[in-house]
């Protein structure tokens, strides 16, 4: 991350109980980031493998907070709870914008165009990953409104899929991409909608 990305992390919004808070929005987040990038997916794991002197030394670099300890993996839980995804999504956008910028990926792109798929995680979020090469990024998240397993699902998934599908030609309205799913995006309403947005 460069200190644009850290000044953006530094600028979201806190809704906590100042007298309460003992880890800085920006700590809170690294840390999330260290232990994916780490291969860490169970949130109880950040508080066993994580917490090593060379981690927390890095993070404190990073965030520019002298810490003892890391954030508890179910402090980093309730702030993620309540963040504003908008902002979230506004630091992405920067990240894959500067990637993209910097011509290291023109390599991937097929005629033209960037290779998108659409995955759906735990039938809870649907998310687009920008594929190069080896490497996937996350382009773009939309929580699946129904969570309970039903047909419906496919509806919400395909819900999903249409706000996603307008935020990223807003996002990215030069980029060209070739959207990849499985089967449930082979309908005619999910192609109309990939035509229109060209």
């Amino acid at each position: 991350m460069n200190r644009k990305q850290i000044r953006d992390l530094k600028k979201l919004t806190d809704d906590r109980n100042k007298g309460y808070v003992t880890y800085e929005m920006i700590t809170i987040c690294v840390t999330r980031l260290f232990s994916l990038l780490c291969g860490i997916k169970n949130m109880t794991e950040i508080s066993t493998k994580l917490e090593t002197d060379e981690s927390i030394e890095n993070i404190s670099k990073i965030a520019g907070q002298k810490l003892e300890n890391l954030p508890h993996w179910e402090t980093i839980q309730d702030v993620f709870k309540n963040i504003k995804l908008s902002e979230l999504r506004d630091i992405q956008k920067y990240i894959v914008n500067a990637l993209i910028r910097s011509k290291m990926f023109d390599k991937y792109r097929h005629n033209g165009a960037f290779l998108i798929v659409f995955v759906s995680y735990y039938k809870y979020v649907l998310e687009c990953k920008l594929v190069v090469g080896n490497i996937v990024i996350s382009l773009d998240s939309e929580f699946v409104e129904n969570n309970v397993i039903s047909n419906e699902n496919q509806d919400c998934e395909t819900n999903a899929f249409k706000i996603m599908a307008e935020r990223i030609k807003k996002n990215y309205p030069k980029l060209s991409f070739i959207a990849s799913g499985d089967a449930l995006y082979a309908t005619t309403p999910i192609i109309e909608l990939c035509e229109k947005y060209n």
